[in-house]
Order: C-alpha cells, then sequence, then structure tokens
C-alpha cells in the first residue's frame, strides 16, 4: 500500500487461503481491509465477505453455504434412507473456492469464480445446476448483478478531473477537505470523516444537495488532494467528474468507506436507466475488489 506521493506504508503478503504471511506498516497508517479485499475483524481474525465470514488459518468458511437448503433432494429424504444421496451437490459446503484460492475468488461467500470472472460452481467444493427455488435464483442473481458493476467499475476513467485547481490547506492522509462552487459561489463544504468514513468530496457534495443545489448546477469541486479510486467512480456516476480538481493520481487505498443519504439518493436516480441497483452499486464500490 502506497499513500499520493508512492511512499509505501504498509507491506502484506499471504498464504493462499488468506493467513497474514507478511505484515510490515508504518506508525501512522494501515489498512483494515486485507486478503481479498475483505475487512478483517481483529478481535476474531475472521474476514467478512458480505454473506459469510472466513477463517484464514483454516481455510475455509465458519458456516455452510447459504443455499445448503437448495441441496437437500427431499424427495430422497422421504425414503427414510440416505444411501440415495441426499444433496444434490456432493462436496465440502465449508470449503473455501473448492481449496484452490490460487485459481479461483469468491467476493461474497455465495460461489467460487474463475479469475477471469465466469462461473466455477457453488460456495461447496463441487460444481452442479440450480435447483430453481426462489431463494437460489435471488442468491445467484444478486451475484450476477454485482460482478456486471465490478466489471462496469473496471473500465472507469482514473484519475479523474476536469481542471488543476486544487483547494487550499490539508496536510497528511486524513487531513482533506473539498469545496463545491455554483459559478464563483461556494455551495458545500466537506471534510473528510475518518469516524463515518466518508471522504472530502463526497461529504461536500452532501453538504450541497443539502442546500438544494442540483448536480446540474455545480460548477467545480476543489478537494486538496485528488479523488481516489472510489470517489472517482461515484463522482462519473453522478455526472460530476469534470468538475473535479485536481487531476492526479491519488492512491487506490481509501480505508473504510460510505455514501451519506443524499448523495445515495442522487445515485440511484443517476443509476435508474442502466439497470445497476445502488445499493449493489455501493456495495461493490465499498468492496475494493473491482480495481
Amino acid at each position: 500500500m502506497t499513500d499520493e506521493l508512492g511512499t509505501v506504508f504498509q507491506h502484506l503478503e499471504y498464504f493462499p487461503s488468506g493467513e497474514i504471511w507478511v505484515d510490515e506498516r508504518s506508525e501512522t497508517q494501515r489498512t483494515p481491509y486485507l486478503f481479498s479485499g475483505k475487512e478483517l475483524d481483529e478481535e476474531t481474525g475472521l474476514s467478512y465477505f458480505g454473506y459469510r465470514y472466513s477463517d484464514a488459518r483454516q481455510g475455509q468458511w465458519i458456516s455452510a453455504d447459504p443455499i445448503l437448503d437448495e441441496m437437500l433432494d427431499t424427495g430422497n429424504l422421504e425414503r427414510g434412507t440416505l444411501s440415495a444421496g441426499p444433496f444434490h451437490l456432493p462436496g465440502n459446503v465449508y470449503g473455501y473456492v473448492g481449496n484452490s484460492p490460487t485459481n479461483l475468488v469468491d467476493h461474497n461467500g455465495l460461489g467460487k469464480r474463475s479469475r477471469a470472472g465466469s462461473s466455477a460452481g457453488t460456495g461447496g467444493d463441487s460444481s452442479g445446476s440450480s435447483s430453481g427455488r426462489p431463494e437460489r435464483k435471488r442468491a445467484r442473481t444478486e451475484l450476477d448483478r454485482r460482478d456486471e458493476i465490478e466489471r462496469g467499475l473496471g473500465s472507469s476513467t482514473y484519475p479523474i478531473g476536469g481542471n488543476s485547481e486544487r483547494a487550499a490547506g490539508g496536510e497528511g492522509n486524513y487531513d482533506v477537505s473539498a469545496k463545491v462552487y455554483r459559478g464563483k459561489k461556494v455551495v458545500g463544504r466537506g471534510k473528510y470523516s475518518s469516524a463515518t468514513g466518508v471522504h472530502a468530496e463526497i461529504n461536500a457534495v452532501e453538504n450541497a444537495l443539502e442546500n438544494r443545489v442540483p448536480l446540474g448546477k455545480i460548477s467545480k469541486i476543489l478537494v486538496t488532494k485528488g479523488c481516489c479510486r472510489r470517489c472517482a467512480a461515484v463522482m462519473e456516476r453522478l455526472g460530476l467528474a469534470d468538475k473535479v480538481g485536481p487531476k492526479e493520481t491519488s492512491p487506490t487505498y481509501s480505508g473504510a468507506y460510505a455514501i451519506p443519504t443524499r448523495v445515495k439518493d442522487a445515485l440511484e436516480s443517476k443509476l435508474a436507466g442502466t439497470g445497476w441497483n445502488v445499493d449493489d452499486f455501493v456495495e461493490v464500490v465499498k468492496s475494493r475488489t473491482w480495481w
């Protein structure tokens, strides 16, 4: 991990299952998002993938695949014997990516996929066809929706920015502020908040929307540092990519991340014609698995 000057502040290496092998860091900052871009719970040592927690030391999930009930062949269970095979899909329903973490990925705990993005079966060790029940279809549909968004975000323009102006002030990676302008008038201000995870430029747009300034009336957004990769994706979807300054490459690492209410509502309106669900979009942006 590097800061905006290219200085390394954390160096991490992992075993294939995600267990940390090397963790070298500075005294000033670190990232909570580790293996596969997921947040590590320091109290339990587990990584949260959205639907399940992973135990990297054991190399498996701590709970069964959420679609376990879909794997039961209820017809065979009614025979009073398990010899006919009670499951549609044999294998380990606790297994992480079929015990092949160097070849497969699992973005949220619902199913392993090849690193190229194609489906590689279920969250268990063996692949199989869907039983067609609504719960499983819903889980797969959500997975497909988020994969589509990840692919879309992967092609986002970065860095963004339509001018070279920069907001005054700001020292260090966490002392970041931003201003939103309507013409020459400042109509929104924001600072980075470590408590909420909302970045300065997003806070400033939220403030402008709170002041009833339409997105189309925003003439420029000046930040003390260039947009991070996540904020760039949000600004691009809001139609503000050419309004942001300065245009410069900032570190892709951006710590905890959140999108406040008014900005999320504006995103929902902008995404309405794309087929992207705003909740899926927000979760993908937060996940850090798409760049």
